[in-house]
């Protein structure tokens, strides 16, 4: 599956006096079983375009195509049932996401919405939730008694019941300890390597870009400014903040050691360093 948003703008409230345009003119294509991410500052229309890829929002102009699927202005609500079933989205607050009483039926709700029998539903939920870490002990828990991180698995996990194609998440591990990220992060590499799942994430966190994601798309103000692989994206974009990974290797670069732009973790640089003594 490969996605390509062509001439897409936004504009917010377009009949009133406060119309605001949220996307200009954006121009990118994402590669099919990567992780991509998008970042930039707050309301440069990150999640704008991130709801525009299973038709949250339709655009103000341009279009956005994914494999035979044509989003426009004029695309009737009708016809966006299959799209929305092939990209999944997962909102940053887990639990605007959740409503049934217990994990098992909020779960299943996707499934048995196109369709699925008694039977089909609950080998998908089984399967969802193998895929996302939670156990048979959790069918029948209430998912407003979870964990913030837990709640995160279960809405997750309620998108995957449907086998969607692509996996678009806003902001995963926003409120997660550093463990919880890390954990989040292996569940999305996971998706990724072994179920052939495209990712694509909205993020503050350039940390977790550098170490996971294959592509970035820098925006700012409404427009893409910058689309790269991550190594090279970091190497030559002075307009982010740098991984501390990077800030690193700078600062021992002016002690004379230098460190190849592949070590994206402090414990690949400190392998390098041992392997360049051992040498």
């Amino acid at each position: 599956m490969s996605i390509s948003i062509n001439h897409v703008s936004y504009v917010y409230d377009s009949e009133t006096e406060l119309k605001w345009k949220a996307l200009d003119d954006i121009n990118v294509a994402i590669t099919k079983f990567k992780m991509t991410a998008i970042i930039g500052k707050t309301g440069c229309g990150k999640t704008t375009l991130m709801q525009h890829l299973n038709a949250l929002l339709k655009p103000t102009s341009g279009e956005v195509i994914i494999d035979d699927f044509v989003l426009t202005k004029t695309s009737k609500h009708h016809t966006l049932k299959p799209l929305r079933k092939k990209v999944g989205l997962v909102f940053q607050f887990s639990e605007s996401q959740l409503f049934e009483e217990t994990v098992f039926k909020d779960i299943a709700f996707g499934p048995k919405n196109y369709g699925a029998t008694d039977e089909e539903t609950a080998i998908k939920v089984h399967q969802a939730m193998q895929l996302v870490g939670l156990d048979e002990s959790y069918i029948h828990r209430s998912c407003f008694q979870l964990s913030g991180g837990e709640k995160r698995r279960v809405a997750i996990a309620g998108i995957l019941a449907l086998d969607p194609e692509i996996l678009i998440l806003d902001e995963p591990t926003a409120g997660l300890d550093p463990q919880g990220s890390i954990e989040m992060m292996q569940l999305l590499l996971n998706l990724k390597n072994h179920h052939n799942k495209t990712i694509i994430v909205v993020t503050h966190d350039n940390d977790l870009v550098y170490t996971y994601f294959d592509d970035v798309i820098l925006m700012d103000q409404g427009k893409v400014i910058a689309q790269n692989n991550v190594l090279d994206f970091f190497e030559d974009n002075q307009a982010v903040v740098l991984p501390q990974v990077i800030q690193f290797k700078q600062l021992l670069l002016k002690k004379g050691v230098h460190i190849s732009k592949y070590a994206r973790t402090i414990k690949e640089v400190l392998e390098e360093i041992k392997n360049d003594r051992i040498r």
